[in-house]
């Protein structure tokens, strides 16, 4: 609730880029519990995204993701490269919904590696057309 309280304080543009952690009063305290309100980052990509990019940068990488999907399931590509991509990007969206910064470097350069590996390998994996 937190998060969402701070995303609509500033809807369009965000707080700006790897702002989470200098979020005022993300540093309080949750009342009773010994925690505070924002812990780093919101440890959900989405939320992060939208908190410090606002609705343009939320826009921008949900087309992004969508992009990731279109090619990873294109129908041009074998059965199996659309299984693997499409597992991948499931993968890669649960793991990005649940877990870390999005701009921590070893997430970042482990998206890049996935996308560089399926692009060297994808193309090769097209459907050959019915004779």
């Amino acid at each position: 609730s937190f998060v969402s309280e701070k995303i609509a304080e500033r809807p369009l543009a965000g707080w700006g880029l790897n702002a989470s952690r200098a979020i005022p009063g993300g540093t309080d305290l949750l009342s009773g519990i010994p925690a505070e309100k924002l812990p780093l980052h919101p440890h959900n990509a989405a939320l992060q995204i939208w908190l410090e990019l606002g609705a343009v940068g939320a826009a921008l990488a949900a087309t992004a993701a969508i992009l990731a999907w279109l090619a990873a399931t294109d129908p041009r590509l074998d059965r199996f490269a659309r299984m693997a991509g499409g597992a991948t990007v499931a993968a890669t969206l649960i793991v990005a919904s649940i877990g870390y910064g999005v701009w921590q470097g070893w997430w970042m350069a482990g998206l890049w590696l996935v996308a560089a590996i399926a692009a060297a390998i994808l193309p090769a994996r097209r459907a050959e057309p019915p004779a």
